[in-house]
């Protein structure tokens, strides 16, 4: 019998391959809230002082600063039989004592809504993100250099059981995305899609599907209108889930370019006695607007209390999503994007260590800008609970960008590592401490080249 939990995936993996083919539309498959969660909510007050020598990661002319950070956690979770609602929100302010960056107020997080008839053959869907993003990835990521990013995405579900193995599904989403600074890359996309699904065993299903989107920017000449056709595999066996899809994709621009290639996204998850293994591989035609953070393949979880869209280090954790490739707001083009990522959690019951290995390639090919990029990242993620209520950890980082049509910048290599610990007092409150250090070298020019050492205090009192 199969796994129960493979089985979900399964079944959620189904559920989303329509929008697929919308990488901006979709969360990742093991995306969401444990369900082993009880409903209710909670808040968290939070504090933070960080220390750092080079707050604006210059290679000379370095600025010592202190970096107060205070704000509230909001988390909620409900799920019956008719309605899923999720949210996990941070609203925070951060000054700056001794430099010239401005105050800044930030709103992160994510919310999910999700009401659906009994049985589901009918639902509507509605999700709002929201992060704060590196705008350009030439300049070192610098309080200047942030945007904010907001994405509502709504629409309804249907799904028609035609036969004992055979089902029908049709979805529409409406996408708002909106940047506070970067306006011209706001963009409104309507997105339909149908998949017909036949179930070749108890195991494996094969499926046809296609979807149509019409994007609207802010500045017209980057509107499109984009078609795609494929053919989907997946199965799911005692320890391990796999999806397959392949098929065509075709761009059509207001400025009379079209653009025609076709798509390939596979997705293997293995679960062993002491951990998970994931392994995904993407090849999509998309749009710089919408980056990878909303993209269904090595997403960050925007519901995890810990690390997520947020952008925030709650636990300790190095997460390589803001800066593997992440779209740059500053330009808009359509492009040729490939993506291949591995990962590895060690999951041992009732082991005092842990262990996260991920590493990523990206790459970027513009189909009109002279901005074409490609990037390699690594994260390897390691604690130790020495006591009940003392968690020790170390964190490591690399990432190398080539700027392949940027002349005289050629790579940046950029290595963060983090060792700290949390200690909590009670059931409510957390206190954490780490020091950091961070450099970047750079192929040819100096200018760009940096280090920073610093260390953070945090303060988390949480109420249920």
């Amino acid at each position: 019998m199969c796994n129960k939990k493979y089985l979900a995936a399964w079944l959620i993996g189904v559920n989303s391959v329509m929008v697929c083919a919308q990488s901006q539309e979709t969360s990742s498959l093991l995306d969401g809230l444990s369900q082993e969660a009880k409903d209710g909510g909670s808040i968290s007050l939070f504090a933070d002082a960080r220390y750092t020598d080079n707050v604006a990661k210059k290679d000379t002319d370095k600025q010592t600063d202190l970096i107060q950070t205070y704000g509230v956690d909001l988390s909620y979770l409900k799920n019956t039989r008719a309605v899923n609602a999720k949210a996990n929100y941070r609203l925070k302010n951060t000054g700056y004592r001794d430099s010239s960056f401005s105050d800044e107020v930030w709103l992160s997080g994510a919310s999910q809504l999700i009401i659906s008839t009994t049985p589901e053959r009918y639902s509507w869907f509605a999700r709002h993100q929201q992060s704060a993003r590196q705008v350009n990835f030439l300049q070192a990521d610098t309080p200047d250099n942030r945007d904010e990013r907001s994405t509502f995405i709504t629409g309804p579900d249907v799904n028609l059981q035609i036969s004992p193995v055979d089902t029908l599904s049709l979805q529409a989403r409406s996408i708002s995305t909106r940047f506070d600074k970067s306006t011209d890359n706001d963009s409104d996309r309507n997105t339909g899609s149908i998949r017909l699904s036949h179930s070749l065993n108890s195991q494996h299903k094969i499926a046809l599907v296609g979807s149509y989107s019409d994007v609207d920017f802010e500045l017209a000449q980057n509107d499109y209108r984009n078609k795609t056709i494929g053919i989907e595999l997946s199965g799911v066996y005692r320890s391990s889930f796999y999806q397959l899809s392949a098929g065509n994709s075709s761009l059509e621009r207001r400025n009379g370019l079209e653009t025609d290639d076709g798509y390939l996204r596979a997705l293997l998850s293995l679960n062993q006695d002491n951990g998970q293994w994931l392994l995904s591989y993407s090849r999509e035609i998309t749009d710089s607007s919408i980056g990878l953070s909303l993209s269904t393949l090595g997403d960050a979880n925007p519901f995890n209390n810990t690390q997520g869209v947020t952008g925030e280090d709650l636990d300790g954790d190095l997460d390589l999503d803001g800066g593997a490739g992440d779209g740059d707001f500053r330009i808009s083009d359509v492009i040729y994007r490939t993506r291949m990522q591995a990962s590895y959690t060690r999951k041992v019951p009732n082991s005092r260590v842990g262990m996260s290995l991920r590493v990523l390639q990206n790459e970027n090919d513009y189909e009109q800008l002279l901005a074409d990029t490609r990037s390699l990242s690594g994260v390897m993620n390691l604690h130790y609970d020495m006591a009940e209520n003392l968690r020790w950890f170390l964190n490591l980082e690399y990432r190398r960008t080539d700027f392949i049509d940027t002349p005289g910048i050629g790579e940046d290599e950029i290595e963060q590592t983090k060792l700290g610990f949390h200690y909590d007092v009670g059931e409510a409150l957390r206190i954490s401490f780490d020091i950091n250090y961070e450099t970047r070298d750079n192929q040819y020019i100096s200018s760009r080249e940096y280090d920073a050492f610093g260390s953070t205090l945090y303060l988390n009192y949480r109420w249920r």
